[in-house]
């Protein structure tokens, strides 16, 4: 009904079990509820009317799928074995947060590189391409930190952009925070992220 969140999801691997609804507070996680998975079907309802980033975890494994729940109709298709490859539709935080995403995972496979070259420059004692590869580095951790800061400027009125910038808030210092925090919308101000930043 309008005004409640319905997660109804399959999940490829496993086919029975429990399946929890999950939080990260402080670093320690909650479960919020739970279902049973049956021919590979789960539901969750309930209401959530901050969107905010959950994590769905079935019992006794290892793996957890993270997205934002609102008050919508989300659908999954999941396999724990491969979350990454998890499909979610119909949280528009989630499509936003997949943007981010994508433009992540560019930096990360530069990142990679340098990483792989780096060691075989340490095996070989280059120590003149280890010091060019770590500038490299240091050079894509900026990148990194003004990636979020960007995001947050395009995406000022979404709680995922307050919840990137609580995540990384140590890559940055006070004045920095509060720059970024100055550019987001005032409705943000009762999300659990922004709270949490104002604390620091």
């Amino acid at each position: 009904k309008a005004g409640d969140f319905r997660v109804k999801g399959t999940v490829k691997n496993p086919q029975t079990g429990l399946m929890y609804l999950q939080k990260v507070e402080e670093g320690n996680w909650t479960k919020i509820d739970s279902a049973k998975i049956e021919k590979g079907e789960f539901t969750f309802t309930g209401i959530q009317n901050i969107p905010a980033i959950r994590y769905l975890v079935v019992k006794g494994g290892h793996s957890s799928v993270p997205f934002f729940l609102g008050n919508y109709d989300i659908t999954m298709k999941l396999d724990m074995d491969t979350v990454e490859k998890s499909e979610i539709t119909g949280s528009p935080e989630q499509d936003v947060y997949r943007k981010y995403e994508e433009r992540s995972a560019e930096l990360g496979k530069k990142s990679d590189k340098i990483y792989g070259d780096w060691k075989k420059a340490k095996d070989a004692n280059d120590t003149v391409a280890m010091r060019a590869l770590d500038a490299q580095s240091g050079s894509l951790e900026s990148q990194a930190k003004q990636l979020i800061i960007d995001f947050a400027k395009e995406n000022h009125g979404s709680v995922v952009s307050s919840f990137l910038v609580m995540k990384n808030g140590w890559q940055f210092d006070l004045n920095e925070l509060t720059g970024v925090v100055a550019t987001l919308d005032t409705i943000l101000n009762s999300s659990a992220y922004l709270k949490a930043l104002k604390h620091r």
